[in-house]
């Protein structure tokens, strides 16, 4: 009689033990989720409804005020509009112009050639220079030395000619890799 247990738990002691609380029920969660799904989207269908709405104002009230500007006006709102979109391009993409003149100018230059204008353009990302040089075969290892280098997938030479001087004058775009 040694395996004998004379201690009998009290039949509702072992019910309570034995019954889940309605918080750790699976229905009870599963409904918790559902609620919280159904209040993130209604906060961002909410959301987008309004901001739609805001960017339909704002379109009216550019088309109006487009609307009322005379030639000159729209043509100064254009070119203000690149350039802040010029800006923007140059922010977003970290493009420092000192930084890309001495990436190309002082890394890529020949000696026998020397940069008489730079322009770049970050809506289009790329360069547009204008070399001098004495003689066009020192145009031409220029050219060469920026389509060898790994910065441009593309060089075009737009203009070429003699100044004054006489010296060989050329222009040409520079079109970045990336």
């Amino acid at each position: 009689m040694s395996d004998i247990n004379l201690h009998k738990a009290a039949e509702s002691d072992i019910r309570i033990s034995r019954q889940k609380s309605i918080i750790k029920s699976g229905p009870f969660i599963s409904l918790t989720i559902l609620i919280v799904v159904m209040v993130a989207y209604g906060i961002t269908f909410a959301t987008k409804q309004t901001s739609e709405k805001r960017n339909e104002d704002l379109r009216k009230e550019r088309d109006t005020a487009m609307a009322s500007l005379d030639q000159v006006s729209m043509v100064e709102a254009v070119d203000f509009q690149y350039s802040v979109d010029n800006i923007a391009f140059n922010v977003d993409n970290k493009k420092n112009p000192q930084k890309v003149l001495e990436e190309t100018v002082e890394k890529y230059m020949i000696k026998s050639s020397y940069l008489k204008s730079l322009a770049y353009n970050g809506v289009e990302n790329k360069l547009t220079l204008e070399l001098a040089s004495e003689s066009f075969r020192d145009s031409a290892s220029q050219i060469l030395s920026l389509k060898n280098s790994d910065l441009f997938k593309d060089i075009r030479v737009i203009d070429s000619g003699r100044n004054q001087d006489k010296e060989a004058i050329v222009k040409l775009d520079a079109f970045y890799l990336q």
